[in-house]
């Protein structure tokens, strides 16, 4: 019998979130990226935000650690622009509802770095009722620079970070500006590449 989300939000153990980063193994080369946030081959820590939309709304969690050893998508971002939002559209139908963990299942979650809560979770609503998400909750932490073990750069406006197992596979970090539709098309085609195992 798997664990639920809600039990997995706030039970966090040293197998599920390690404690220390491991070195850099991989990194992209862009000109368009920057690096920050945790690289492949880092493990991942546990770090609570504030669900806005998700089957948790107005509790605060660790997705993190609810979503497991299973394969994730993380982005953190401090801007929702056009291009985000069409990677976020895209990226829904493949990935399992928050509230809906098995043992094969893959996830995505949404941070919303901000120092206005109020207002980021208006925002995030009407993001999650335009884009009509079904799968990925949208959540929000109070402070731009993030979760500090994460290691965002004060200069990224948008980090992605695929998981597995608990291990950092693919980052792709972007600065002011964002992505662009370039942009969308190579994440979306490593998401997809990353939830399929392959």
């Amino acid at each position: 019998m798997y664990r639920s989300a809600f039990f997995l939000a706030f039970f966090c153990s040293a197998s599920i979130c390690d404690e220390t980063p491991s070195n850099v193994t991989e990194t992209k080369d862009n000109q368009n990226s920057i690096t920050s946030g945790l690289q492949p081959g880092d493990k991942t820590f546990a770090f609570h935000v504030q669900d806005v939309t998700g089957p948790r709304a107005g509790k605060t969690l660790c997705y993190a650690c609810a979503f497991g050893k299973h394969s994730v998508i993380n982005i953190q971002t401090k801007k929702l622009d056009a291009e985000l939002l069409a990677f976020i559209k895209q990226l829904d139908p493949l990935v399992v509802p928050a509230g809906k963990i098995r043992g094969d299942s893959q996830h995505a979650f949404v941070v919303y770095l901000t120092e206005d809560p109020d207002a980021a979770q208006r925002e995030l609503a009407a993001v999650a009722k335009k884009l009509d998400l079904k799968n990925i909750p949208l959540t929000m932490f109070d402070d731009f620079a993030g979760p500090k073990p994460y290691k965002l750069s004060q200069s990224a406006e948008t980090t992605v970070m695929m998981w597995d197992e608990n291990k950092v596979m693919f980052n792709y970090a972007f600065a002011s500006g964002g992505m662009d539709k370039d942009d969308v098309g190579v994440v979306l085609a490593t998401a997809k590449k990353h939830l399929s195992g392959k």
